[in-house]
């Protein structure tokens, strides 16, 4: 079993002997899991440290109207409401407000939530 996730982070998996669940011990607590989210991770999934958050914005208002579009092109039912859990800024959410809809998102990252917030009501 693998003693290091995908981006070099020490964890122990183990396997349940009787159905063959891989699962990782001991797991985050919530405090672990803010801070982590909080902190850690827009650092280490961008790889970009460098981005500026109207940049980050921007990347994520282009894919919320792919998105949009996509939906638009593909199904026949009326988009009211939309809820993006790991939202970061909510640039996908913003393509959707534009749009009428009404909108939620909820990130551990709160810096990215509260530039998002700004951007969003303005």
């Amino acid at each position: 079993m693998s003693k290091y996730d995908r981006y070099g982070i020490p964890y122990q998996s183990n396997i349940c002997q009787d159905c063959g669940l891989i699962y990782t011990s001991p797991r985050f607590n919530q405090k672990s899991y803010l801070d982590f989210y909080d902190s850690q991770y827009r650092k280490i999934y961008t790889g970009n440290h460098s981005q500026s958050l109207e940049k980050f914005f921007q990347n994520q208002q282009d894919s919320g109207e792919k998105i949009f579009r996509y939906i638009k092109e593909n199904y026949n039912s009326k988009i009211n409401s939309v809820l993006e859990i790991g939202c970061g800024m909510g640039g996908i959410l913003y393509h959707f407000k534009e749009n009428n809809c009404e909108i939620l998102g909820v990130d551990f990252g709160s810096k990215y939530i509260e530039e998002g917030k700004i951007i969003i009501s303005t």
